[in-house]
C-alpha cells in the first residue's frame, strides 16, 4: 500500500510539471514590437470580470486602458487598442506591458496577474541630418501584378485605394533626390528593424537627366508572407552618404488576409529550457516505470 502511495504521488509530481511546463498560454500577442499607431493583435483565455490592460512598464498604479475579456470574446483575436476602455495617456514609444488580471483586480496588484507580456513601441523616423529635395512614388506591384496606374504617380493611387490579399510580395517603384549622394534604399515593416541595401538603386538617367546627377531610382521586391493576419504598413527610406536613413514620406498600408502564424509563447520560448523540461519530464516519468517494474 505505502509503494502505491509513492507511486500515486510521483505520478501527480510528473503530470503536474508538465501540465505546467506545456500549459497552452492564455495571453498571445502577434509579435512584441510595433510602430507607433500600429495595430497590436490580442488573444485572451479568460472569464467573468477577467481583464486586459496596458500600461508603461514602469507605471505600476493604473492600466493607460483596459477591457472585459468577455466584451472581446474569450480567445479571439482583437486589436486592443481600439477595444480599450477609459485610455489617459498616448502609445507612444517605449516598453509597455499588457496583462491579463484576473476578477477584476486593480492593475497594481500584480499577484492576480494571469500571465503578462512586455512589447516595444518604436518610432522608427529618420536619424539622418539630409534633406529630401524631391521624390517620386512610381509603381506599386503585388504578387507580379500592377495594381497601381502605368502612369505612376502610386503615392496619390494609395491614398484612395488599398493593397490586400493572401500576398506574398509586393514590388514598389520610384525615385528620390536627397541632399547627399544616395547609398542605397531601404523599408521597414511596422516600424521594424530596416531592410537597407546598394541593390535597391535602380539606374535612372531619364530622372539624373531631369531632376539631379545624384537622383537615384529604387526597385524594391518585398517579402511580406510572414506578415502576421491584419493590417500592416511598408515605409521607405533612402540612405544618405553618411549610411543613415532619410524618410521619404513613401508610406504603403496594406492588409494581409492569410491566417497569422501561431505567437511564440512567451514563457517557454528558448529551446532550452523546453529541453530541460522534456528531459525532466520524461526522468521522472522513467522513475514511475522502474518502480512499476519492481
Amino acid at each position: 500500500m505505502k509503494k502505491f502511495t509513492a507511486l500515486a504521488i510521483i505520478l501527480a509530481i510528473t503530470v503536474a510539471l508538465c501540465t505546467a511546463v506545456f500549459a497552452e498560454s492564455k495571453l498571445q500577442v502577434n509579435k512584441t514590437t510595433f510602430a507607433v499607431g500600429e495595430p497590436i493583435l490580442v488573444t485572451a483565455v479568460g472569464s467573468g470580470t477577467d481583464w486586459v490592460g496596458i500600461q508603461r512598464t514602469e507605471v505600476t498604479e493604473g492600466s493607460a486602458g483596459w477591457v472585459y475579456v468577455e466584451t472581446v470574446g474569450s480567445g479571439t483575436q482583437f486589436n486592443l487598442l481600439e477595444n480599450l476602455r477609459d485610455v489617459n495617456t498616448e502609445f507612444t514609444a517605449g516598453k509597455w506591458t499588457i496583462a491579463l488580471v484576473g476578477n477584476d483586480n486593480p492593475w497594481s496588484n500584480t499577484a492576480e496577474w494571469i500571465e503578462s507580456i512586455e512589447i516595444e513601441i518604436t518610432d522608427a523616423s529618420s536619424s539622418s541630418a539630409a534633406e529630401l529635395k524631391n521624390k517620386s512614388w512610381d509603381g506599386i506591384t503585388v504578387d507580379g501584378t500592377l495594381v497601381s496606374p502605368a502612369t505612376g504617380q502610386a503615392d496619390v493611387w494609395i491614398k484612395e485605394n488599398e493593397v490586400k490579399g493572401e500576398i506574398s510580395t509586393i514590388n514598389v517603384r520610384g525615385w528620390a533626390f536627397i541632399s547627399t549622394a544616395i547609398t542605397g534604399f531601404a523599408y521597414t515593416i511596422d516600424g521594424n528593424s530596416a531592410v537597407s541595401s546598394a541593390d535597391y538603386i535602380q539606374d535612372r538617367p531619364d530622372v539624373k537627366g531631369a531632376i539631379d546627377q545624384t537622383a537615384e531610382g529604387f526597385n524594391i521586391d518585398i517579402d511580406v508572407s510572414n506578415a502576421g493576419k491584419g493590417a500592416h504598413t511598408i515605409k521607405i527610406f533612402a540612405v544618405d552618404a553618411n549610411g543613415e536613413l532619410v524618410d521619404t514620406t513613401f508610406e504603403l498600408p496594406f492588409t494581409q488576409e492569410k491566417e497569422a502564424a501561431a505567437p511564440e509563447n512567451p514563457g517557454t520560448a528558448d529551446a532550452s529550457v523546453i529541453a530541460v523540461a522534456v528531459v525532466a519530464c520524461v526522468a521522472l516519468a522513467g522513475v514511475v516505470v522502474a518502480k512499476k517494474v519492481k
